[in-house]
C-alpha cells in the first residue's frame, strides 16, 4: 500500500500550470489563436471549467465556451478532450 507522500521517482510531483512563452508563441503562429482564445486553452488544458475560468477572467461562461468552440474548430478537435490531448501532445 502507498503512501500519500509517495512521489514517483521519474515524475515531477506538480503539474506545470501555465504554458512556456515557446508554447503560447508555438499555438498563437500554428493555430492562428487569439490571447483570449490562449488564456481560455491554457486553464482549461490544466482543469479549469468554464465557470472556473469566467470568474478567473471577469467574462460570462457562455463567452467561455465560445472561445473553446472556436479553439476546437481551430485546431481540428471535435471534443472537448481532444482538444486537451492534441495540446499536451504538441509538447510532449
Amino acid at each position: 500500500m502507498l503512501s500519500s507522500s509517495y512521489q514517483h521517482p521519474t515524475k515531477p510531483s506538480v503539474l506545470p500550470t501555465e504554458f512556456s512563452d515557446y508554447q503560447k508563441k508555438y499555438l498563437t503562429n500554428k493555430f492562428k489563436l487569439s490571447k483570449r482564445e490562449l488564456n481560455c486553452l491554457e486553464l482549461y488544458v490544466y482543469g479549469k471549467t468554464a465557470k472556473e475560468i469566467s470568474r478567473m477572467l471577469y467574462l460570462s461562461h457562455r463567452t467561455i465556451e465560445n472561445y473553446i468552440q472556436s479553439v476546437k474548430i481551430k485546431m481540428q478537435a471535435p471534443r472537448k478532450s481532444d482538444l486537451i490531448h492534441k495540446t499536451l501532445v504538441l509538447f510532449c
